[in-house]
């Protein structure tokens, strides 16, 4: 299911040791081993995306993985944990295994089960969540990290929010931002919506959504719109309504940042 997925978004498929070195802008990989690894890494060109699952208790945690990917010579290197696992259906949330601040916000935000049973159910899971955490036995490990670029002139997107925290009044310039990311709706074509934790904040301090396909970019083209139209109208703020913080439009990526409320 995941190789037909890749399918689906590339131009062009081809296997990691048949690809020319440095030809490639995304390597997949479940379970790899560390010829795979380099493989997966001589393929990629500078600032190439290495996406890999990894199923084996075996691994060592997060810090296993990423001492693989390292040595690998992969950086940029961040760790999830998705629900439903990927081979099993199509995951709603992908928590930050590294960021706890991200992780107790997900956590103390569930719904409230109707029921006394349930919730004693709810508290379980989450004792054993955090149980397995420790352990390190916190399977699946989804993990994205990048081949280092020649220059570093091409910023990820968390590396422009950094850029642009002060100007947009949140405050200090943060040492670290995270993401806790949000992938269900109601159709295939919703938006994808990434929380951003910076530090030690256990409250997300801005949301960003983004097309998860090219027929969503004109819905988000529009809600931007609408925002700004908004905040044109009442400079000050209107109750209840998000505010713009960015939208950009660059080499074919759309992404939206608006101020966090809170409530269904």
């Amino acid at each position: 299911m995941l190789a037909e997925a890749v399918a689906l978004i590339s131009e062009r498929l081809v296997e990691p040791h048949h690809s020319p070195p440095g030809d490639c802008d995304l390597a997949v990989a479940v379970n790899p081993d560390p010829a795979t690894l380099r493989a997966a890494w001589a393929a990629l060109h500078p600032g190439g995306m290495c996406y890999s699952e990894w199923y084996s208790p075996l691994t060592g945690g997060p810090e296993g993985v990423r001492r693989r990917l390292e040595a690998a010579g992969f950086t940029g290197i961040t760790c999830y944990w998705p629900w439903p696992w990927p081979d099993r259906g199509s995951p709603l949330f992908w928590l930050p295994i590294e960021a706890p601040e991200a992780l107790h916000y997900f956590l103390t935000t569930r719904p409230r089960a109707p029921s006394m049973m349930l919730r004693a159910w709810s508290m379980l899971l989450q004792a054993l969540w955090h149980l397995g955490l420790r352990a390190r036995l916190i399977l699946p490990i989804c993990v994205t990290a990048h081949k280092p670029r020649a220059v570093e002139a091409d910023a990820n997107l968390l590396d422009t929010i950094r850029a642009g925290w002060s100007a947009w009044d949140l405050g200090l310039t943060p040492k670290r931002l995270s993401w806790l990311l949000l992938t269900g709706g109601q159709s295939s074509i919703n938006k994808v919506v990434g929380l951003v934790f910076a530090d030690s904040d256990r409250q997300p301090r801005m949301i960003v959504k983004w097309p998860r396909v090219p027929e969503s970019i004109h819905a988000l083209a529009q809600e931007a719109a609408t925002l700004q139209a908004v905040q044109a109208l009442r400079p000050g703020g209107m109750p209840d309504v998000p505010r713009v913080i960015f939208f950009r439009e660059c080499a074919g990526r759309t992404a939206l940042g608006e101020t966090v409320l809170k409530g269904q």
